[in-house]
């Protein structure tokens, strides 16, 4: 385990460190990435699983920058402040940890659970319907299937108390409707994914 560090440069060397770390992982990643891409491409399958891993490193990445910009600016205001030194210095030391314990923690693994449709029997369908007002064209296919991602311009409303009472398979979804035939399509509020259409 690396000793913390005693002073002033030692910490910015060690931030320094920490942040040709934190590039060399990203540079990692995207080359990983771009591998994984290639592959899933030629193969023709893994486009939602790749899109949801990158979303989750983004989200990585940008917390460590976050972190590491919040060390630099402490690190800037140590010339200004001497008098709270100790404190800031311990502070800083707090920060460079969580930092190093972050960048030393594995790669989130990949999303193991399997995607799996709902299912409504024909009375919580017609209570869905009733919600959404009914406008549903048998004649004509939708536009979309189960398991589609749908657009993220897609409006998506909010499940109501009373009918996430009548039918509780709705937690954790939105609804909206098939522009093209008016069905009504139960969407994942986690990665907007159709996981039925009534």
């Amino acid at each position: 385990m690396a000793k913390d560090p005693e002073t002033l440069g030692e910490l910015l060397v060690a931030v320094q460190a920490a942040e040709k770390s934190l590039d060399n992982r990203i540079e990692l990643t995207n080359r990983m990435l771009g591998l994984l891409a290639t592959a899933f491409i030629a193969g023709g399958a893994g486009v939602f699983w790749l899109r949801s891993e990158m979303g989750a490193i983004r989200i990585e990445v940008t917390e460590i920058r976050k972190d590491t910009e919040a060390i630099k600016e402490r690190l800037g205001h140590i010339e200004t402040r001497t008098s709270e030194l100790p404190a800031l210095r311990e502070e800083v030391t707090t920060g460079f940890s969580t930092l190093t314990s972050r960048l030393a923690a594995p790669s989130p693994a990949p999303n193991q659970v399997p995607f799996v449709p709902l299912t409504f029997d024909e009375n919580e369908k017609q209570l869905i319907r009733k919600f959404m007002g009914n406008k549903q064209q048998p004649d004509v296919a939708p536009s979309a299937k189960v398991g589609d991602i749908v657009s993220p311009n897609a409006t998506l409303l909010a499940v109501s108390y009373q009918l996430l009472r009548q039918v509780p398979k709705l937690t954790g979804s939105r609804l909206a409707i098939d522009e093209k035939n008016g069905s009504v399509l139960v969407v994942s509020v986690s990665d907007n994914r159709i996981l039925a259409i009534i």
